[in-house]
Formats: structure tokens, C-alpha cells, sequence
């Protein structure tokens, strides 16, 4: 599969993590309520559902619109690229959550199950022209602006949230 295809494909592959949170999350704060897990890769059970899910589609929507660009401009493949390493180390650290607290986390089965699309993603970028250290910048740099993106999703999403409980 060429490192095209596999920009194309990755929203399809983050949504599949992304369902698993989205179906699974209140159920398993339910039953979990009683041991909470302090950690940055949970939703805040303070905010409604629907607030991640909007985050959730925010981040599809940006997702999507970059690695189209990648996929189809040379000038955005590296940023694209960042991005989807980016996304498969914030699954490293749901598969690193479960180990911690020992137990089932949202999110875990599906990180395991597309781990493997990132690390071959990763694989073709290194192998389509794309240098090493250019590819760990750009993670880096994906990083960084992601944080930042979640943290402004997340005020506002407190903000909603007092809103809704008006």
C-alpha cells in the first residue's frame, strides 16, 4: 500500500479508535466510578458525552482536511505524516494506560488492533522520501498543536457543559 493510500485511510482508522471511546466511555465510568484513573487520555466525566463527541468530529474534520491535502500535495505529506505519528503515539499512551492501572480502558482494543497501520504508516513515510528526523519534527510539531487544539475543545467544552446543566 503506498504511503498515498495510507494517508486516505487514516480518518477511517482514527474513527475506529474513536468509536470504541464514543460507545464504551459511560459505560465504563459506571462501573469504574468507585476506582477513578486520573489520566490525560480519559474524558472528563464532568463533561457530557456529547461534548466529546464533538470534539471528536472537530478533530475528523481537520484530520480528514490534512491528510487529503497530503495525500495530494507534496508540500502537505510531511504534516500529514506528523499527524498520523502523532495519533499513533497518543494510542502508545492508551496501551500504556491500561498497563499502568492493570485493567480494560476505553480505547485500548482498538489502539492495539490499528497500532500496527501507524507503525507502517511511519515505515512508508521513511520510505517515500521523507527523512527521519523530518518525520520526528513534524510528529513533534503535530504534537504540540494537537495539545493545544484539545485543550482550547476542552475549555469550551467546560463552558457547553455549564451551559447544558443551566
Amino acid at each position: 500500500m503506498s504511503l498515498n493510500q495510507l494517508l486516505v485511510w487514516f480518518p477511517v482508522v482514527f474513527m475506529l479508535h474513536e468509536f470504541e471511546e464514543i460507545l464504551l466511555l459511560k459505560f465504563w465510568e459506571r462501573r469504574n466510578r468507585a476506582k477513578p484513573v486520573p489520566s490525560p487520555f480519559t474524558h472528563s466525566a464532568k463533561q457530557p458525552l456529547e461534548v466529546f463527541v464533538a470534539i471528536v468530529a472537530e478533530e475528523f474534520v481537520i484530520f480528514s482536511a490534512v491528510v487529503l491535502l497530503g495525500s495530494q500535495n507534496q508540500t502537505f505529506r510531511l504534516a500529514a505524516c506528523g499527524l498520523v505519528c502523532a495519533v499513533g503515539l497518543h494510542l502508545v499512551g492508551h496501551i500504556a494506560e491500561a498497563i499502568r492501572f492493570r485493567r480494560y480502558m476505553p480505547s485500548v482494543v482498538s489502539a492495539i488492533i490499528t497500532l500496527p497501520y501507524y507503525i507502517f504508516a511511519a515505515y512508508q513515510a521513511t520510505h517515500s522520501g521523507i527523512s527521519v528526523v523530518s518525520l520526528i519534527v513534524a510528529t513533534v510539531v503535530a504534537c504540540v498543536i494537537g495539545l493545544a487544539n484539545l485543550k482550547i475543545a476542552y475549555k469550551i467544552g467546560d463552558r457547553q457543559a455549564s451551559r447544558i446543566a443551566q
